[in-house]
């Protein structure tokens, strides 16, 4: 029996124009509350009155770190837990393939091997597999529908943005 690797992990980062706009935000935010701090004390004012500019600049953050850093730490987690072989593996032939791009360009696919479910789509952004081509690149899918024959390593049960996923670390080809 030969296989071919189709998938392994790895990490897919965003594009670098995401970066770009995601930290000048985040300049202009924290420029914005050091610059409101420094006229409201040369002014003599209250600080509480400049709320609106905090959350501006906490609001800065959050778009920086949502955009880059919480992708980068999730890979990490998820790398770490394929090393060290916390994972499952099911071989068996692909079902219930389903996959879809609407028109509002979010990628979905789903299928079922061996009554194990595994579902991804662009949006989420899920680790593993399901980010192979990012939030802004169209995916190109390992999967060819229906009686595939495939050998999937994965993390049982990762738990992502609340839910749990299969999350699949790597996909193997199984030919006779």
């Amino acid at each position: 029996m030969l296989d071919s690797v189709l998938y392994e992990l790895h990490f897919v980062r965003p594009p670098l124009w995401t970066l770009a706009i995601s930290a000048a935000f985040l300049i202009f935010c924290l420029w914005g509350l050091w610059w409101s701090i420094k006229e409201a004390r040369r002014k003599g004012e209250k600080l509480r009155k400049l709320i609106g500019i905090y959350a501006l600049a906490f609001w800065g953050i959050v778009v920086f770190w949502g955009v880059w850093i919480s992708p980068v730490k999730e890979y990490w987690n998820l790398r770490s837990t394929y090393r060290s072989g916390n994972t499952e593996t099911v071989e068996g032939t692909v079902c219930s393939y389903q996959c879809r791009y609407p028109g509002n360009g979010i990628y979905y696919e789903t299928f079922t091997v061996n009554d194990i479910v595994f579902s991804s789509d662009s949006w989420r952004y899920y680790p593993g597999y399901a980010v192979r081509g990012g939030v802004f690149r169209k995916a190109v899918s390992a999967i060819q529908g229906d009686g595939q024959s495939l050998r999937i390593t994965y993390v049982p049960n990762w738990i992502h943005e609340g839910d749990k996923i299969n999350a699949i670390v790597r996909i193997e080809e199984l030919r006779e």
